[in-house]
């Protein structure tokens, strides 16, 4: 097994290096010599390179673009160089922007395919492929990284019905980063879309809002199957990440549907981004002065407040790594507060909460913000937590738009106000 582990590494280095010769950027160089420095160890050895067969990600193809065209195998040095995917174009809907081809994702990367000769018709979406791009040249197509120049002779079909996972990725996100994103399947959660009117249909541009910052083009072909369908005002969008034209002059970040399918109806729902906060960081705060802490949900500032693990003192859940804990008998206020909002509102808070060990119970409340912290209004009764098992706090609501939360453990001082320990933090949108 390790000399056949060894064969792989060493002949992907060599075919690497007879590959990429063609390339002399400073790049290429020293990827080369990174190669170089890992695998010198095994020059005295002379694997057979007889097949000449290159398997090479989708990931790494798309990697070694940098603006000018790659003619893969121009000295025909290899009889194939494989990439493998899943299709993700559903034919059958009309709605992609590979016209002659179709466009495959590997892991998270996707990439479009371009063909010069045959049918892709015989392919299904799902279907998981092995593309020979050996003749091929990687090129940009109005900013999409292409491959083109490869016949329908060239793809083989392994398996059907096979399934790619759209990712959930927030709208500032999918701007700010898109040629991460380009050519795969992502997932934009609880958007609004924008123009609307009761007879609104899909076809044509429209612009997607998660409320996160700025805005996404839904697009959708006036030939799309499902084109003339009515789109409702919010949805669960999923679709391919390209860059498509928009006006005569210009391009647009875009999301195309692959088919009808891909909208899902909304319901409020946890915030999928972040939330629960569970407050499992691998940051440390053993002490109660005030700070501010980047979790995995936001930036919160904790004031009065610690990190702390599990231990059965701790009513937190037993199924994470840490909660947070609030300290006793206090005479002002303690907070543990979002610095950042949540932009579609909030139907429902949840909190696991509990007293800690013996102390005495103590008293606490939930309030919210709508004006970025600036001023804080309670919502709920106050809750006197007492309890030593772990109980969870459902706080209704029905507020739109922009919104924070803090929880505040009440200044009581010393009598009957022991420690709160906190954890899931969850909060429910509202469009």
């Amino acid at each position: 097994m390790r000399g056949s582990i060894w064969y792989l590494k060493t002949t992907k280095y060599f075919q690497m290096k007879q590959f990429f010769k063609f390339r002399q950027s400073t790049y290429l160089l020293l990827f080369l010599m990174v190669f170089l420095s890992v695998y010198s160890c095994t020059k005295e050895h002379h694997p057979d390179y007889s097949d000449k067969v290159l398997n090479v990600s989708i990931d790494e193809i798309k990697g070694f673009y940098h603006g000018k065209d790659i003619q893969l195998d121009n000295d025909k040095s290899f009889q194939q160089i494989n990439i493998s995917g899943v299709v993700l174009t559903d034919f059958a809907s009309g709605n992609t922007p590979a016209k002659k081809g179709f466009i495959m994702q590997e892991d998270n990367t996707g990439i479009m395919i371009m063909l010069q000769d045959g049918d892709p018709g015989d392919l299904a979406m799902g279907d998981s492929v092995v593309v020979n791009i050996d003749a091929g040249t990687v090129t940009s197509v109005n900013g999409n990284i292409a491959v083109t120049g490869i016949g329908m002779s060239d793809v083989s079909k392994l398996n059907e019905k096979g399934t790619v996972t759209a990712k959930p990725v927030a709208v500032s996100e999918l701007i700010t980063n898109f040629p991460k994103y380009e050519g795969s399947l992502v997932k934009i959660i609880g958007a609004e879309v924008s123009p609307h009117t009761d007879e609104e249909k899909y076809a044509g541009d429209k612009e997607l809002d998660d409320g996160t910052g700025g805005v996404i083009q839904l697009h959708t072909e006036s030939s799309a199957s499902f084109a003339n369908d009515l789109i409702p005002q919010y949805g669960t969008f999923t679709g391919i990440a390209f860059y498509g034209q928009s006006g005569e002059d210009s391009l647009a970040e875009q999301l195309w549907m692959r088919n009808g399918s891909d909208m899902e109806e909304f319901i409020p729902s946890p915030y999928p981004i972040g939330f629960p906060e569970n407050f499992n960081t691998q940051l440390v705060k053993d002490q109660y002065a005030a700070d501010n802490l980047n979790l995995n949900s936001g930036n919160w500032t904790f004031d009065g407040v610690t990190l702390v693990t599990i231990t059965g003192s701790r009513p937190i859940n037993p199924d994470g790594t840490k909660g947070v804990q609030f300290n006793q008998k206090n005479t002002a206020p303690e907070y543990l507060q979002m610095n950042f909002d949540v932009y579609k509102g909030a139907s429902k808070v949840t909190i696991l909460y509990g007293s800690y060990g013996s102390d005495p119970g103590c008293t606490w409340c939930l309030q919210y913000s709508t004006d970025g912290g600036a001023s804080w209004t309670q919502i709920g009764d106050n809750v006197e937590a007492d309890n030593k098992t772990a109980q969870t706090a459902t706080f209704s609501m029905n507020i739109k738009g922009t919104v924070r939360f803090r929880v505040c453990k009440l200044g009581l001082g010393a009598a009957n106000n022991g420690r709160l320990n906190m954890d899931d933090f969850t909060i429910y949108n509202n469009s």
